[in-house]
């Protein structure tokens, strides 16, 4: 039924607050304590979960709320980290990884596992242009570009790590095929994408200091669960509530109402609510509960 199933959802909320609530902060209980069993209620708190129990199960919400940012959150962190890791290579480059060169130049990254020596390097680039007939010396006219030139292909290492050497070359646009068939033949992968205009150096800037926004509001959504730590029992409390009240429909959901046996549920006036019970009570062989209308009842 609707109200079974609001419930069940009200008992699962509860539940993966406390599971929260105790991997965040683990209870200390001695050896033998699970041997217990649960304490009983102190005085009203059952009756004041009762009166109380849309307060409780707001709390619950804001801790699943908090708990799910702080997981957004560590995802994030753990994006960031990849990324960055990606860009520690190229972070002396002094343009975008993403730079789409000029008119006549485009600018090819990327790094090779299979040659650390820049001369192999130097050299397949020499053999390449040699093998398609052109000069391995820059054409006159063409400007003066930083870097060792290869034919009309200029040569830049970046860094070497972990066995792979990082590497920029800068060709004529007519050459880029020619070039990166060539460089993909010796297991040339590209570099990262991306960088939304900005140098390896700034994006990794920018980043961490996300990363530091992000760690400050997971401490302070940690910080603002912890205080609700003291809520625990009012959770527990209530939950137990709920898991009694769902107990009950699913009984009468099961039971054969018969010619003699029936359930009714309704509404009366407060004031008259014990008085229509001890009536009952003494007129038939019944079972009454009275309780609060729920939320949305009313």
């Amino acid at each position: 039924s609707e109200a079974l199933s609001g419930l069940e959802e009200k008992i699962g909320m509860i539940g993966r607050a406390l599971q929260i609530l105790l991997r965040l902060e683990p209870e200390k209980r001695s050896l033998f304590a699970a041997l217990e069993g649960k304490r009983l209620p102190a005085g009203d708190l059952y009756k004041k979960g009762e009166a109380c129990r849309e307060r409780i199960c707001g709390c619950a919400e804001k801790i699943l709320e908090l708990a799910g940012e702080m997981e957004a959150l560590e995802v994030e962190n753990g994006r960031i980290g990849d990324r960055i890791r990606e860009l520690e290579p190229w972070k002396t480059l002094e343009f975008p990884l993403d730079d789409p060169g000029t008119k006549n130049f485009v600018v090819i990254l990327g790094s090779l596992s299979q040659m650390s020596e820049e001369q192999q390097i130097r050299q397949l680039l020499e053999e390449g242009a040699e093998e398609n007939g052109e000069s391995v010396c820059r054409h006159e006219g063409e400007p003066e570009i930083s870097g060792r030139e290869q034919g009309r292909a200029y040569l830049e290492i970046s860094g070497r790590e972990q066995g792979n050497t990082y590497l920029g070359i800068l060709c004529g646009r007519d050459e880029e095929s020619r070039v990166r068939e060539l460089l993909g033949s010796r297991g040339f992968v590209p570099a990262p994408g991306g960088g939304q205009g900005e140098t390896p150096a700034g994006e990794i800037q920018r980043l961490k200091a996300a990363s530091r926004r992000n760690r400050d509001r997971i401490l302070g959504c940690r910080q603002e669960i912890g205080k609700m730590q003291g809520r625990r029992e009012e959770l527990e409390r209530t939950e137990d509530y709920f898991r009694v009240r769902a107990q009950k429909y699913r009984v009468l959901g099961e039971l054969w109402q018969s010619r003699t046996v029936f359930f009714l549920e309704g509404y009366v006036p407060e004031a008259v609510a014990e008085k229509v019970k001890a009536r009952i009570l003494e007129r038939f062989a019944a079972q009454v509960e009275i309780r609060d209308p729920e939320a949305g009842e009313q």
